[in-house]
């Protein structure tokens, strides 16, 4: 999908409905909120979290076209963080506020047409650009350009140093 700007952005476009599941139940739980039926939106969070084990409010104001992938599995999104248009998200992603001491506890602002991997972790008052794409794993506490990766780092292999650990193994 190419933007107006030029850019080359991923079509946002989850073909199962089984992804939609999460989704329709936090629109639900978004409009019992804003409607002030407090309790059954928190009823409907108590059922996310069961059902879906992922946290994320119904107080989140989410775009229609926001999908948590996977039934948004162990996924954990802070009610105050901004989604700005499309985006994907995997499962097991954090998304919230840095705890800093004496500091501010901002929440990430996700730009539109971004694709968050499984097991990412984006926290802190940063912004996440339009068009950009979060590897699975990376734990990202700064800013992402518009059009932007950011890869986890590489795996690397050393021996295994464990004091008395043939031994173990040959009492076994």
């Amino acid at each position: 999908m190419t933007a107006s700007d030029g850019s080359v952005r991923p079509a946002i476009r989850p073909q199962d409905s089984m992804h939609r599941r999460l989704n329709t139940s936090l629109r639900i739980g978004y409009r019992l909120h804003e409607k002030g039926h407090r309790r059954l939106g928190l009823a409907v969070d108590a059922v996310n979290r069961l059902v879906f084990t992922a946290d994320i409010p119904g107080r989140l104001a989410l775009p229609d076209d926001v999908t948590f992938m996977h039934n948004g599995l162990g996924t954990i999104v802070d009610e105050h963080v901004v989604f700005e248009g499309p985006a994907l998200i995997y499962q097991h992603v954090t998304l919230g506020y840095a705890v800093r001491w004496g500091g501010d506890d901002a929440v990430p602002t996700i730009g539109s047409h971004v694709i968050i991997g499984a097991g990412a972790t984006v926290v802190g008052g940063i912004r996440i650009g339009s068009g950009s794409f979060i590897g699975a794993g990376a734990v990202v506490n700064f800013d992402v350009p518009d059009n932007h990766m950011v890869a986890p780092g590489r795996a690397t292999m050393k021996p295994l140093e464990v004091p008395g650990a043939q031994k173990y193994w040959e009492t076994c």
